[in-house]
């Protein structure tokens, strides 16, 4: 579930009247998170697991020459379950630029993807998504797709094959696709459709980090932000480290 953006979220109280910098004001977010479950906007996580499964990065995703925090909440509930992109506004205010029920991937031109993973109806095996772009003119991400499809085995093992829109499904696969809530689409129309604004993207690697106490305080020091090759050179290693999954139980 998108929550409507660009959404203004009030700062968290701090000692001097002036407006915190974008670090302090991460930091006394992710702390606020860590040690008393408060999400960014206030409301109290419920969380099924450890407080430090959770994931966050402070990081320049939207390319506009400010770091941005990067939340991800996986130990809750599934409906609870989010991922966000925050900035601070010019009064001071963490801002929120995306958040879905769903895990981000990000990608260049400013291109993020939302996939539902839990939403599987009559789709098979196709996993319904939205596509967001960064609107630089606003500050934040603006959904403009989602796509779902219905896939006619599916259809037919419920008992309701009578259901598929075989007339769309033009070559014949079995599946067709809903772009935009409109119409049924062949699988040709379909790609072609992706194809127009998928092509040539590559997607961003972000250095997400446990929430813990050390981790918030470094990656909130602008002298020692997460670097995204150790970050990645550190889970290298430490799957070398692994023991081989065939002697594994």
């Amino acid at each position: 579930t998108l929550e409507e953006s660009p959404a203004v979220i009030p700062a968290i109280p701090a000692e001097t009247t002036e407006p915190p910098d974008v670090y302090t004001l991460y930091r006394e977010t992710l702390t606020a998170l860590h040690d008393k479950q408060i999400l960014p906007s206030g409301a109290k996580l419920e969380t099924t697991g450890d407080i430090e499964e959770n994931r966050f990065t402070v990081y320049d995703i939207d390319g506009d020459g400010r770091d941005e925090l990067i939340l991800s909440i996986t130990q809750a509930e599934p409906r609870d379950c989010f991922t966000a992109v925050y900035d601070i506004d010019a009064d001071g205010n963490l801002r929120r630029e995306i958040r879905y029920n769903a895990q981000l991937s990000f990608w260049s031109d400013g291109i993020v993807i939302a996939r539902y993973t839990d939403a599987a109806e009559n789709e098979g095996d196709f996993v319904p998504y939205a596509v967001s772009q960064y609107d630089e003119t606003q500050d934040y991400y603006a959904e403009f797709a989602y796509v779902d499809a219905v896939d006619r085995d599916t259809l037919a093992a419920a008992g309701l094959e009578d259901e598929f829109p075989g007339d769309a499904d033009t070559s014949g696969t079995g599946r067709v696709y809903l772009i935009h809530g409109d119409n049924p689409v062949d699988v040709s129309e379909y790609e072609s459709w992706y194809a127009s604004w998928h092509n040539g993207l590559t997607e961003t690697e972000l250095p997400l980090l446990p929430l813990t106490a050390e981790n918030l305080k470094s990656a909130c020091d602008p002298s020692r932000k997460p670097d995204p090759e150790a970050s990645d050179a550190a889970e290298d290693t430490a799957a070398s480290d692994e023991p081989s999954g065939e002697t594994q139980e």
